[in-house]
């Protein structure tokens, strides 16, 4: 049989994921290009809308047409007004600042998560289709000159795909109507063009970005009761559409309607057809290189800082807290002590982080691509050439600084948003690279280091007391490095990088090269934490690669303070045990987390220590 059948199989099945996908990041678009705030919980109201459709569905009963068509109308309005509501009572209030916004948002996603998996439950649930026609696909070809057309045996659609694309092409037009053609419009537009021009000509911003938090959450909700009666309703199935928005927004442009339809038709029948010659996670990889390479080949991408004066108090802080750590060593019990073992190589992840957020002030969602190159280049050299631990931790450290020398030269050409979304696409990259590549890796089950490779210049490192001690000596260096960093000139341009970038290239800095070192810095620093967290507690997986992983240190920077030395310790201590804490009092640990991370948006904006240092300790870094 000719390939040509297969490949219009493959052109129909990617137009519906292109056709739902455009839906969702139509929505994720809005909120981007309008109130200039990255919604995290977006990918949340997708699968919201998904649960709440199975259940009005559940609830009609009878011909499931009746059923699907009450859950299309009902369920975008029901969580577009959840959304509405959760602006009004937390965005708002924190002024639509992006960095908060972005904490504020994760704690809504945990919220939304924990809450349904309380009361929908972890299963994956089906919704009967309103309409399920097999559609046998035809295929024309010259038979002795004339024209013939025969049905190839297998090869079919259903009418319900069909008409997946055409309401999602519906509902596309209606939005470019309702932004063009009508008032609202045309008032949701100037306030993206200038708010505060919006504001003096007296359009109501808060309600306008009210009304837009509404209508992006409506249609992910409605994206997904299109797409429920094929892929089923689950708690946890946010998380992809929440990444494919994130990439179909940077490459079709923020804020533009026509360019986001056009990447997620790009991005959706990529996926159908690459899929025909490869395998599905490689046809990833492709899709999602060759799109993140169009989008930076496409674009082309100082106030002095005052620090603490007072060197010896900042050092006798510094090394008081490293004290304290060492000599918790022999106070804790066990289980703390293990903890704290932990938190320590975590916290130095944050370090990590923090060199490129805290001081340059550039927000990277891809930081598990340096801490993952850190572990596979450690656990690969001890698991496929039998490296010493000693050569592995080199090799470890040396994988990270390629690693981000590559990503950082790449990567720097974006800006502002578009530098996060794309630290995030070659993180995913990496994911899959990871998976693809599982005869090495192990993919998803990972791989154990043995306690016979884990013994480091006669030191067992399986020992809880050597354990402790090693993780100790990788968070004082990376404390000590970056504090000197930041007193050095080299650390105060990247602050004046961070205050006002053109003024620090006004006065002649070479604003790529240091934001370059900086990249280089942080990956160093986090592919260090890496390598020491395989081999200090033995195993390398791919759960560590993933976009979960490239959030954590975000919220435990931000958690303990952006900019300070003390903070990302604080940050993951704090995250740590409230995790911790509340998954021993309750089964809904994640609500509790989610409640306290939007709460502390709200009160403490500029972070734990940040807060402490503007209230109370004038003199803390």
């Amino acid at each position: 049989m000719e390939f040509g059948p297969y490949l219009i199989l493959a052109t129909l099945e990617g137009a519906v994921t292109a056709a739902v996908l455009a839906l969702t990041a139509v929505g994720l678009s809005l909120v981007f290009g309008v109130m200039r705030v990255v919604n995290v919980a977006h990918g949340e109201f997708f699968m919201l809308g998904a649960v709440l459709a199975w259940w009005v569905t559940s609830a009609i009963g009878g011909h499931p047409a009746i059923g699907f068509a009450i859950a299309l109308i009902v369920v975008p309005v029901a969580v577009g007004l959840l959304a509405a509501f959760a602006d009004m009572t937390v965005l708002k209030r924190l002024q639509y600042d992006p960095e908060r916004t972005i904490v504020a948002t994760i704690g809504i996603l945990y919220i939304i998560q924990q809450v349904t998996l309380m009361t929908y439950g972890p299963d994956a649930r089906p919704v009967e289709p309103p309409f399920n026609t097999r559609l046998a696909i035809p295929w024309f070809e010259f038979v002795e000159g004339k024209l013939q057309m025969y049905w190839p045996w297998g090869l079919s659609t259903t009418s319900y795909k069909l008409g997946v694309i055409a309401a999602a092409v519906v509902v596309l037009l209606g939005v470019w109507a309702l932004m063009v053609r009508t008032k609202i419009g045309l008032l949701m537009r100037a306030t993206q063009l200038d708010r505060e021009m919006a504001t003096a000509f007296g359009i109501p911003v808060e309600r306008i970005y009210a009304l837009v938090f509404c209508m992006g959450a409506g249609l992910a909700a409605m994206a997904a009761v299109l797409i429920v009666p094929i892929q089923q309703a689950h708690y946890l199935m946010g998380g992809d559409p929440l990444l494919l928005s994130f990439i179909v927004v940077i490459i079709g442009g923020l804020g533009s309607l026509p360019g986001t339809v056009l990447a997620a038709i790009l991005i959706g029948l990529s996926d159908g057809i690459i899929s025909v010659f490869f395998s599905p996670t490689l046809a990833k990889i492709l899709a999602t290189s060759l799109l993140h390479w169009f989008w930076y080949s496409a674009r082309k991408a100082c106030l002095e800082c005052e620090l603490m004066t007072d060197v010896r108090k900042m050092l006798l802080l510094h090394v008081g807290v490293l004290a304290l750590l060492f000599v918790l060593q022999f106070i804790l019990p066990a289980y703390h002590h293990g903890n704290l073992a932990r938190i320590m190589v975590l916290a130095s992840y944050a370090i990590g982080f923090n060199v490129l957020f805290g001081y340059t002030g550039l927000l990277s969602l891809g930081h598990a691509l340096f801490f993952t190159a850190g572990m596979y280049g450690m656990g690969l050299a001890i698991r496929l050439f039998e490296a010493s631990p000693a050569t592995a931790l080199v090799a470890g450290i040396a994988a990270g600084v390629v690693v981000s020398l590559i990503i950082g030269a790449l990567a720097l050409r974006a800006v502002g948003i578009a530098f996060m979304i794309v630290t995030l696409m070659f993180a995913q990259v990496g994911y899959l690279l990871v998976l693809y590549f599982g005869k090495y890796t192990r993919g998803d089950e990972g791989f154990v280091i043995q306690q016979v490779d884990r013994i480091l210049w006669g030191i067992d490192l399986s020992d809880a007391t050597n354990r402790y001690f090693a993780a100790l000596t990788l968070f004082a260096v990376c404390l000590m490095v970056t504090l000197h960093m930041v007193q050095r000139p080299f650390g105060k341009t990247l602050i004046a990088i961070r205050e006002n970038e053109d003024r620090a290239r006004m006065l002649g800095y070479d604003v790529f090269a240091h934001k370059l070192g900086a990249v280089v810095i942080s990956g160093t620093i986090s592919a260090a934490a890496g390598a020491f967290y395989g081999l200090l507690f033995g195993y390398v997986g791919a759960t560590f690669a993933t976009v979960q992983y490239s959030i954590f240190p975000l919220l435990w920077v931000l958690l303990g303070g952006a900019g300070t030395i003390l903070g990302p310790l604080v940050g993951t201590l704090f995250m740590f045990y409230l995790i911790d804490l509340s998954s021993s009092v309750t089964s809904a640990y994640m609500l509790i987390a989610g409640v306290v991370l939007v709460l502390l948006t709200l009160y403490a904006p500029q972070g734990i220590v940040g807060e402490l240092r503007n209230r109370l300790l004038k003199a803390l870094p």
